[in-house]
């Protein structure tokens, strides 16, 4: 059979038909919790299949792009103050113990930069074009109906559940509004990305804000994509519930079940975002630990170099000690403190200075092998 008919079919129990006061009181409360699902359970459920059949386009809406027409002129005249403090910054970085910079790097990344704050918003609408496009591609391969549209079709099948049912749909309801919350809310983040776009792209330069920058953009990235994640779990959810609602081989739809899928179902797309940054988070870890480990190895084979290197020039002030002593006597190199391998016990193979008198003054010794 299908997946629908293999999950555990739900059968509210009879209740008993004798009339009392109690029973009165259940079906006055049952007939308001019918009233409120009837009257905002379809209109609040038909309204999420809206957000997210595709996300729109920034440049779409007039009052974001020209709102971003107006952001764009403070980057751009703040990148004349910017170039000049890391200009500033590569000068100095020594006398006033700035962090070095790389003027081969930094000219690539202002060039790329200064091209991204003028044109940020046709980018994110690449971005978000490419989204809809995967939507679209998985929506055509994989073709069911909605979600949304089965969901109110068990919220109008409310009148046949009892009071047990009725506050679960309500607990249902609940989250549907909750979700239908967070789509807003993931609108007005994207527009106020695009309008913010360029500044944040000009932090991007400054060294104490670039991972303040780079953190944003993967935020960002997960609210554009998280859509066609959500869209996964619809789909697939959806391949549920039609065999739920519509019925089984005994022509009984399984209500209450569905209704727990639906459950289910709303808060998975709730908890989605959150997921997906906890992801990118735990990615990052990884990557600096890598690049800790990168930091350390170097600079542990440069402090091997150095030691081979002088080990290496200790041997050759022994060797020209042993074979010249006389010439070693008068360049100013002390045969008495070099040790067995050419290095010496007190100054590990370096030359030691002739001692010389008040007001004396020497020339200085010539390279090995010199005159």
């Amino acid at each position: 059979g299908t997946i629908a008919e293999k999950l555990p079919k739900l059968v509210p129990i009879q209740q008993n038909t004798s009339m009392n006061v109690w029973d009165i009181v259940t079906q006055a409360i049952a007939h308001v919790l019918q009233n409120i699902i009837g009257s905002i359970g379809q209109p609040f459920v038909q309204a999420l299949s809206y957000f997210t059949t595709s996300t729109p386009l920034m440049g779409d809406n007039s009052s974001v792009f020209n709102m971003w027409l107006a952001i764009v002129g403070i980057p751009d005249v703040l990148f004349v103050l910017v170039v000049a403090l890391l200009g500033f910054q590569v000068m100095s970085f020594s006398t006033l113990g700035f962090e070095e910079l790389d003027i081969k790097q930094i000219l690539p990344q202002m060039a790329l930069v200064f091209l991204l704050m003028n044109t940020s918003i046709f980018a994110i609408d690449g971005v978000i074009s490419l989204s809809n496009a995967m939507i679209y591609a998985l929506q055509s391969g994989f073709q069911s109906t909605s979600i949304w549209d089965l969901l109110a079709t068990m919220t109008k099948q409310a009148s046949d559940l009892g009071l047990g049912a009725l506050l679960v749909m309500i607990a249902f309801l609940v989250l549907t509004v909750m979700l239908l919350v967070y789509y807003v809310g993931r609108l007005i983040t994207l527009y106020i990305g695009a309008v913010l776009s360029p500044i944040l792209l000009l932090l991007y330069l400054l060294p104490a804000f670039k991972d303040f920058a780079i953190t944003a953009l993967k935020i960002y990235l997960t609210t554009i994509f998280v859509l066609f994640v959500q869209v996964v779990i619809m789909q697939l959810a959806s391949s549920l519930f039609v065999g739920m609602l519509t019925g089984d081989k005994s022509s009984q739809p399984n209500t209450l079940m569905a209704l727990i899928l639906g459950l289910a179902t709303v808060l998975a797309l709730l908890k989605t975002q959150g997921v997906m940054k906890e992801l990118s988070y735990a990615a990052s870890t990884p990557r600096a630990a890598r690049e800790m480990a990168g930091s350390f190895m170097r600079g542990v084979g440069y402090m091997h170099q150095a030691e081979r290197t002088t080990v290496k020039g200790a041997k050759i002030v022994g060797k020209f000690v042993k074979s010249n002593p006389g010439k070693a006597s008068k360049k100013g190199y002390n045969s008495d403190h070099t040790g067995e391998g050419g290095t010496s016990s007190r100054t590990k193979g370096l030359p030691e200075a002739p001692m010389l008198r008040t007001g004396e003054t020497r020339t200085a010794a010539s390279p090995i092998g010199g005159d």
